[in-house]
């Protein structure tokens, strides 16, 4: 087998989206689809006059992989479904949970599964923020808007560089696809005759994981990480639920407790017959099929001739790069730690510095992390309305349900300004009468606690904007909590 690798930069915005509707809103797809550079390649070969050969684009002896953005000038790979972050905890600098190989997470901790990003082998995470723009077909006679005729396109951003590989079994094939896609202004995605699609395709050296050696897991377990979208096909029906024979694994069962298994289905647009083709139903790309041995078999699996034999694809639509498989990559078993990667390139415009673009960032980051500080205010709150009830039974004061309320004001009006919510909570609570009631303390777990002492410390953890939103849902929590404990009172 033959291969070249390739970087893509996107010389304009680019829009693939996920599936052939024509109107309303478009979901956009984050990366660029071998179909879409077969695609390129049939229209360069037909330029002057050529005719298609389905023998070399349809017959898998060529395959146009997928290509994937690139971090910090690695290659990045679709994030393996069995990687998990922990609600309410930091990403960055920690490796990811594991629920192929991690035990389960104790003290209430909760795993949210990762299911959009990039990493790369070194740790880098890299998220594609996509572009969206409405746009509307326009009557010519009338110079208006056409009646119904609104639809929006999300597109990859100018300045995006990606890492593209092409296979192929036959070194003529590579290098005459090679000529057609280098030698010539190429035009990917949607709208190419308008203003997106533009990108530029030049060859680079080879780089990646694809080529690391796999690595046998204690278990003798068959780890097959997903690269890209797989279509397999049994007596002639769409296969959801693989089996070892799948894959030429004889000996084999599928341990789904292990396994992270997503299914997908779309119906491809075919330019050429100007019509939607068979709906196809696949395996996503990311997913993560386990083989345990069969203790019967005692045998174990040679993962480098697995790998040899996977490598140029499996199932169907191989020439669009479906079906392309890891064998037990190091990376997938033994994560690495994960830290912000960047995208390389330097064309894509810096983000305007205005009130306006801070607000609705800030708008936006708050969105993202709500859930994660719902879960944090109210493990915050069990714990101090469990303080407040032991210094309620020692006799002492605690804060009012009104001087929750205040805290709470307070989170709010200082959200994105932690270090003047630190000193207005010291002025608040450690002043005039209130003192008494923040600063009582009472012996728990070895030492004298306030309300006070816990509430900062639980802000000193990471004192951000993410803590300040949860001390205003953790406040509230608490007045809920005090008024419902007054209800019970008045009933007994």
């Amino acid at each position: 087998m033959f291969k070249r690798h390739y970087r893509v930069d996107l010389l304009s915005d680019v829009a693939i989206t996920a599936d052939a509707a024509t109107i309303g809103g478009h979901r956009g797809l984050d990366y660029l689809r071998g179909s879409i550079f077969l695609g390129a390649a049939v229209a360069s070969s037909m330029k002057d006059g050529g005719d298609f050969s389905p023998e070399l684009f349809l017959s898998g002896k060529v395959r146009f992989l997928n290509a994937y953005p690139l971090a910090d000038g690695l290659p990045a790979f679709p994030f393996p479904l069995c990687f998990h972050k922990v609600k309410g905890e930091e990403w960055k600098g920690a490796r990811p949970w594991n629920s192929l190989t991690d035990e389960h997470l104790t003290g209430g901790r909760q795993p949210k599964q990762w299911r959009s990003g990039y990493l790369s082998t070194k740790g880098q995470v890299v998220e594609i923020p996509m572009e969206h723009r409405m746009k509307t077909a326009v009557d010519r006679g009338s110079r208006r808007s056409q009646e119904g005729q609104l639809f929006g396109y999300q597109s990859i951003p100018k300045g995006t560089s990606f890492l593209w590989t092409l296979q192929a079994d036959e070194k003529d094939d590579l290098e005459m696809v090679h000529r057609w896609l280098t030698e010539a202004p190429v035009y990917l995605g949607r709208s190419k005759g308008a203003e997106y699609g533009s990108v530029r395709i030049s060859a680079v050296e080879p780089v990646g994981a694809e080529n690391s050696p796999p690595v046998r897991h204690p278990e003798d377990l068959v780890v097959l990480y997903l690269l890209s979208d797989l279509a397999l096909s049994r007596d002639g029906l769409p296969v959801l639920l693989p089996e070892g024979r799948d894959f030429g694994l004889e000996g084999v069962k599928l341990d789904w407790e292990r396994s992270s298994i997503k299914v997908d289905r779309y119906a491809p647009w075919n330019g050429f017959f100007n019509s939607r083709m068979t709906e196809r139903q696949i395996i996503s790309k990311g997913s993560v099929l386990v083989f345990s041995p069969d203790p019967k078999n005692g045998g174990t699996v040679d993962l480098e001739e697995l790998s040899s034999r996977l490598s140029r694809g499996v199932g169907l639509f191989t020439e669009e790069g479906m079906g392309q498989i890891l064998v037990n990559p190091r990376w997938v078993l033994e994560p690495p730690e994960l830290k912000a990667g960047t995208d390389p390139s330097s064309d894509r415009p810096s983000q305007p510095d205005t009130p306006l673009v801070r607000f609705l960032k800030r708008k936006t980051d708050r969105a993202e992390f709500s859930d994660e500080a719902l879960i944090t205010a109210r493990k915050w709150a069990k714990s101090w309305y469990s303080l407040a009830k032991k210094l309620l039974g020692d006799g002492q004061e605690v804060p009012s349900k009104a001087q929750w309320g205040t805290v709470r004001q307070l989170s709010l009006r200082f959200m994105d300004r932690p270090g003047d919510l630190m000193k207005e909570l010291e002025k608040f609570c450690t002043e005039d009468l209130r003192k008494k009631a923040w600063e009582g303390s009472i012996y728990v777990s070895g030492r004298n606690l306030s309300l006070y002492q816990a509430l900062i410390e639980s802000m000193t953890k990471k004192p951000d904007e993410r803590s300040c939103l949860a001390l205003h849902l953790a406040a509230i929590e608490m007045g809920r909590m005090m008024s419902r404990s007054d209800n019970e009172k008045e009933v007994r």
